[in-house]
């Protein structure tokens, strides 16, 4: 299983998923939540 991250939201990394799915690969989505360029924390829904 791989995760991928973006700053501050998820919906950059929808196309990738389609196509991970489509290929049989399992993808997380993370968020790095950032305040400015410091990070507070990551979150996952895995």
């Amino acid at each position: 299983m791989d995760m991928i991250s973006d700053i501050n939201n998820t919906s950059a990394c929808l196309n990738t998923l389609r196509i991970a799915e489509k290929l049989g690969i399992k993808v997380v989505p993370v968020i790095d939540f950032r305040n400015g360029v410091k990070q507070q924390y990551i979150g996952s829904i895995w």
